[in-house]
């Protein structure tokens, strides 16, 4: 294990910086203006305040991968950066013992506003936090939940995910409940979020979602750099990028392909838009407006009436059965492609190579020995 320089720590032209191994003591002045990219693997803190330290004075940072032992001394990881996009928390287990009092009272507060896409691979901690994720659009997670009002939650906090990976392991322990105690909690579940999306639609002062004008911002703000040839009516040469493209407002096309997938201006076709005169708003869908979205979640999800119970003939009883010994298999076969990929390459087999018991020389045995 080494222990860095504090001279690292105010480096003004640092770009990436990753740390393996290393013991960071107390940290009090951190300066690193133009990291955009960090990762600490499997590293030792004085205290938790220096790590958050650390993470919150890269005023540029986008990347960030966190891979954390059971004796790193942070019980509760707090990450905040206003410029982070993505974000990689795991605890690996295996390379150290967890130490006493690991797993008691420990956590991950998360407060990114501009975070896109989350991966957390953690087991140990027991609440997890994220705040300001109206931007979070790629979750996964291969960590368990236990109780009820953690996983109500946590999952409300990131129910504007777009695309979302959880593990069979999550799961795993509230796979024996009944089927509708299941229905039932999607039921609830999604009435909750239908009552929040709605009440977040009333309330934007935008004409587009959050989502779309943080798209139109970033590209707004690209496309100022742009050089725009105009070639005709419609049709305009946009130079930046990394090259050049042929933008139709009227065909509302670009040759990125963005504008054409997304139905929303890429920042070539902003570009041409502002050389037009032509305001953002007039290419963007209109699947994209308060109204579309209020008109989503318009229809409220009701719960199950209640029905006055009523005495039935049993006309068929069930067969008796006996109960089978042993306990009940909770996990599922698996196929030939999970079996394949648990399976590990063997080493070669070598064969024991025999000795004499007379005089101990290998090649051959006891009836065999020349020497008696």
């Amino acid at each position: 294990m080494q222990v860095m320089p504090l001279s690292l720590f105010v480096c003004e032209s640092l770009v990436y910086l990753r740390l393996h191994r290393v013991w960071l003591g107390k940290l009090e002045t951190v300066s690193l203006p133009c990291v955009k990219v960090m990762t600490l693997e499997r590293n030792f803190y004085a205290d938790e305040a220096s790590l958050e330290l650390l993470i919150s004075s890269c005023p540029l940072l986008e990347d960030l991968f966190i891979i954390r032992t059971g004796m790193d001394h942070v019980k509760v990881l707090r990450v905040k950066s206003q410029t982070l996009t993505r974000l990689l928390i795991r605890i690996d287990l295996d390379c150290g013992l967890l130490i006493e009092g690991f797993d008691n009272a420990t956590g991950v507060v998360i407060d990114a506003p501009r975070l896109r896409g989350l991966e957390l691979v953690d087991e140990i901690s027991e609440n997890k936090t994220i705040s300001n994720s109206g931007s979070l659009v790629r979750f996964s997670t291969y960590h368990c939940f236990d109780l009820k009002n953690r996983v109500d939650n946590f999952f409300t906090a990131i129910s504007g995910v777009i695309d979302m990976r959880i593990s069979y392991e999550a799961y795993k322990r509230a796979k024996g409940f009944p089927i509708p105690y299941l229905l039932q909690f999607i039921r609830e579940k999604l009435g909750v979020w239908f009552a929040k999306r709605r009440e977040d639609a009333l309330s934007l002062q935008t004409p587009y979602s959050k989502g779309v004008e943080y798209l139109l911002a970033i590209r707004t703000h690209h496309a100022e750099t742009y050089t725009v040839e105009h070639i005709d009516g419609w049709t305009f040469n946009v130079i930046g990028g990394g090259g050049h493209y042929i933008v139709n407002l009227e065909n509302r096309s670009c040759e990125c392909g963005v504008f054409q997938i997304e139905k929303i201006p890429c920042s070539h076709a902003i570009a041409a838009s502002t050389e037009a005169n032509m305001h953002i708003s007039q290419n963007v869908c209109m699947t994209y407006t308060k109204e579309s979205l209020y008109a989503t979640y318009a229809r409220p999800i009701y719960p199950e009436p209640t029905e006055d119970a009523e005495e039935e003939e049993d006309i068929c009883l069930p067969p008796e059965v006996a109960p089978t010994r042993g306990r009940k298999k909770k996990s599922r076969y698996l196929t030939w492609l999970e079996l394949s990929r648990k399976r590990q390459p063997k080493p070669r087999k070598v064969h024991k190579v025999y000795s004499c018991s007379l005089c101990r020389v290998p090649g051959h045995t006891r009836p065999h020995c020349v020497s008696h």
